[in-house]
């Protein structure tokens, strides 16, 4: 033997890659720049003075997942006067199975004061908020960590999405209502 070719495919291809070829005393090889949560099929060619032999059985492995990108265009929208739907899209590049969303709500006005929400769907609405009021959301994506005990992975936080709860009539009818007569026929209400 002169030496071991290690190639490989992704998936169900049927196009082997020949990224290597190493010499006979190293029998072992790490393989890098792999996507995450892809699962790959490998084999093992065994080459000498005549030419090579066939190719090994192929083995199939997964890679681990890793964070996924940011989830996409968080919408918020006006549902009343005192809720908001806030939806976006998940992230382009999962990474892995997506486990679940941290949304996180703050009124515009005074960030200091956070409420986060976990949820598994692309969607949240948000009830019991003050009237005609604006609040600010962010959304961050985790994935499970598939080599890890389906760890959560998270992505990066997406920039805040803005919305205003709605108005709302009147509770009462106006108090303390006085009118004035003036001298050229007007009558002034306050």
């Amino acid at each position: 033997l002169t030496n071991i070719t290690v190639d490989y495919a992704t998936g169900s291809d049927t196009n082997f890659t020949m990224p290597f070829t190493t010499q006979l005393v190293v029998l072992q090889r790490n393989v890098t720049n792999l996507s995450p949560f892809t699962a790959y099929r490998f084999r093992v060619t065994l080459h000498n003075a005549v030419g090579a032999g066939a190719p090994g059985i192929s083995l199939q492995f997964m890679t681990c997942a890793a964070a996924p990108s940011a989830a996409r265009e968080v919408t918020v929208r006006t549902a009343s006067a005192s809720s908001l739907s806030v939806t976006w899209l998940p992230p382009a590049t999962p990474n892995g199975q997506l486990l679940m969303y941290q949304v996180v709500r703050f009124p515009s006005l005074s960030p200091g004061e956070m409420t986060s929400s976990v949820v598994t769907s692309e969607s949240l609405m948000v009830t019991g908020l003050d009237v005609y009021t604006q609040y600010s959301f962010t959304v961050r994506a985790f994935s499970a960590d598939s080599c890890n005990g389906d760890q959560p992975l998270p992505g990066p936080v997406t920039s805040p999405a803005t919305g205003r709860t709605g108005e709302q009539i009147p509770l009462g009818p106006p108090r303390n209502v006085t009118t004035t007569s003036n001298e050229d026929g007007s009558l002034l209400v306050s």
